[in-house]
């Protein structure tokens, strides 16, 4: 059983799908940033 399963959390690789979502999401929220500075990431 993995870890992610026995904390109750969803796949690695749905998990990190979400956190590179969340993390573009911030981004762009910051209106100082181009969207040339976003794609450097």
């Amino acid at each position: 059983m993995s870890r992610f399963v026995r904390a109750s959390l969803p796949a690695p690789k749905l998990f990190l799908s979400m956190a590179r979502l969340v993390c573009a999401a911030r981004l762009f929220e910051n209106a100082g940033l181009s969207v040339l500075r976003r794609s450097d990431g």
